[in-house]
């Protein structure tokens, strides 16, 4: 429960992880702005490399 960028990197803190791998639709920037990305915010916020697949 709660935002899924914080659960996200608060499980990876937890677990020791080495790596995040996180899915992104590739909103537009307007998209984006309005609605925040769940990627970006881990990006920013993770304590180890984060990996971001387009699809």
């Amino acid at each position: 429960m709660g935002r899924p960028d914080a659960e996200v990197v608060a499980l990876a803190e937890e677990i020791g992880a080495g790596l995040i791998v996180l899915g992104s639709r590739g909103l537009g920037g307007m998209k984006r702005v309005l609605m925040g990305s769940v990627s970006d915010s881990v990006v920013r916020h993770a304590h180890c490399p984060v990996l971001v697949v387009r699809w």
